[in-house]
């Protein structure tokens, strides 16, 4: 499901000079609406941050690590702030009872380390993470991939009312409006690709 995005943030986020480069490099006519294309294009960034970071098994065994690290100390601490309070409850005794100080951790690390076990991810290899949001998120492939075959060819036909397609120059460089478009938003996002990767990805639309 897209995402509306508060009309000052998303500006803020692709302000309209940016947006302008983004038209502007089409050098077609657009008659639409220029809020209605910011939101989009933040939707499909907003799907390729997804794809990319917790669609990747990379980052999430970084999270299934991290996540086990925190239950870890947090384990060990319920079990040393135990082992004070069966001895002389030194922490406790002394803790601060003032309303402006944070109640006493025991409960909270034993919470956190209830929350953080009973979550079902942790319980799976990082692979089928990765795979279980692709299959969220109706992809397959990569992530860039699906975002210049997929999400940015529906925001573009939608938005400039024509078939994105692609064409080359005499001197076999790449070119054609929904390269150009292409090229110009991936630039405001900050991904690197080659005009090569791109016109690749343009070949066949992704399923």
């Amino acid at each position: 499901m897209d995402k509306k995005i508060d009309a000052d943030r998303a500006s803020q986020l692709i302000d309209d000079p940016t947006l302008d480069r983004i038209i502007n490099a089409v050098r077609r006519p657009f008659k639409g609406n220029r809020n209605a294309l910011r939101q989009d294009l933040l939707n499909c960034y907003r799907k390729y941050t997804i794809a990319s970071g917790p669609g990747s098994s990379g980052l999430n065994k970084r999270q299934v690590n991290r996540l086990s690290s925190i239950s870890k100390h947090a384990k060990k601490l319920v079990e040393l702030l135990q082992d004070d309070d069966d001895d002389l409850a030194l922490i406790r005794d002394t803790w601060p009872k003032r309303p402006d100080c944070p109640a006493y951790p025991l409960e909270h690390l034993g919470f956190l380390v209830a929350l953080i076990e009973g979550m079902p991810g942790l319980k799976v290899k990082p692979g089928d993470l990765a795979k279980g949001a692709k299959a969220r998120l109706g992809m397959s492939g990569s992530a860039l991939k699906w975002l210049i075959s997929v999400l940015l060819r529906a925001v573009y036909e939608q938005h400039f009312d024509a078939k994105a397609g692609r064409s080359r120059q005499a001197n076999n460089a790449p070119t054609g409006p929904y390269f150009r478009f292409v090229r110009q938003v991936l630039a405001a996002f900050g991904i690197r690709c080659s005009d090569e990767t791109i016109v690749r990805y343009l070949e066949k639309p992704e399923k």
